[in-house]
């Protein structure tokens, strides 16, 4: 088990963090009848009943309902043992220094491979719809041991979500799409079943209860506290920041943990901008179970439109996400 850098759901663990850049004075994990007047997004309760745990048989993520008739949204590292246990993907690890390499194999869709359960809506078995085509992780404290070319391997193979479709789902709450793009300094929330960590607000979470964290856009890795501590070379900073700020990617400040991954990212008005992948960056000296607050990089919305478009062409889309809400 690696310590800086981790899959943030509860089976696969990717850990991280150091605060960084502008962001909220309260930050932190809520239930969301503690989330303050100031902190709360328009249509907040509509994003709770989205919400939704998958247990995927190693753990448990968290995943949000993108339309009313069953089709769901999660992080693809979430689905990462089903994948490979059907001889639907590949999957390396070394372990010094540490990286593992996740990459999709199968042609979409895929039927019934695997129970994924959503146990508050009772149902299991999905099909999955799309898959991205991989993700990679890797130890940050070691950026420096990893070569320009497999900084751009690892950048490459990093796209990480999944749609999934319950046919036995009719008519559920669910959150809308937006399909702008979010800007730096802009507001974020995170929706999602993140296990317990050491700040107060987030003690009692164990991976099976919501919680909302909320902070703002950033970008870069210069100004962390973490990579000043460590006397990053510019040529390590830019290898960092060419993993985390791919263009279908981006980062905040929100406080998210193992079993965030897959939760939703929304904006202002609650509408989804993305889905939580992993936590990037960590503090040094940090172990699993303590707190620490984000860096969170989220899959943009817009990238994952432009996928199942190339892959089904635009009408998948409108059906994929088609919220009557």
């Amino acid at each position: 088990m690696k310590l800086n850098f981790r899959l943030t759901c509860c089976a696969a663990l990717l850990l991280c963090a150091s605060n960084f850049g502008e962001a909220f004075a309260d930050e932190g994990y809520y239930f969301p009848s503690n989330l303050s007047q100031d902190h709360t997004p328009q249509k907040l309760p509509n994003a709770i009943r989205a919400s939704v745990r998958i247990v995927n048989g190693h753990g448990n993520c968290s995943a949000a309902l993108i339309s009313s008739d069953g089709y769901v949204l999660t992080a693809g590292h979430c689905i990462k043992e089903c994948m490979i246990k059907n001889g639907f993907a590949e999957w390396t690890q070394n372990s010094n220094p540490y990286y593992e390499i996740f990459r999709v194999t199968a042609q979409s869709p895929m039927k019934n491979p695997c129970t994924l359960a959503i146990s508050e809506l009772g149902v299991q078995d999905p099909d999955i719809i799309l898959v991205g085509k991989g993700f990679t992780a890797f130890d940050d404290a070691h950026v420096s041991q990893y070569s320009p070319e497999q900084i751009d391997e690892f950048v490459r193979n990093q796209d990480d979500f999944a749609i999934l479709k319950y046919s036995l789902l009719k008519n559920v709450p669910c959150v809308s799409p937006r399909w702008t793009e979010v800007l730096k300094g802009e507001a974020v929330w995170a929706v999602g079943y993140p296990g317990k960590n050491i700040r107060a607000e987030g003690l009692g979470s164990n991976g099976q209860s919501e919680y909302i964290s909320f902070g703002k856009i950033t970008q870069g890795s210069s100004e962390s506290a973490w990579v000043k501590s460590r006397n990053m070379s510019a040529a390590e900073i830019a290898r960092l920041d060419a993993y985390y700020d791919k263009p279908s990617q981006f980062r905040s400040d929100m406080d998210t943990y193992p079993g965030s991954s897959g939760s939703m990212t929304i904006d202002q008005e609650g509408k989804l901008v993305g889905v939580n992948v992993a936590i990037a960056v960590s503090t040094a000296g940090i172990i699993y179970g303590q707190y620490f607050s984000g860096i969170s990089v989220s899959y943009r919305l817009t990238s994952i439109r432009d996928q199942i478009a190339q892959t089904f062409g635009e009408k998948k889309v409108d059906e994929i996400f088609s919220c009557k809400n």
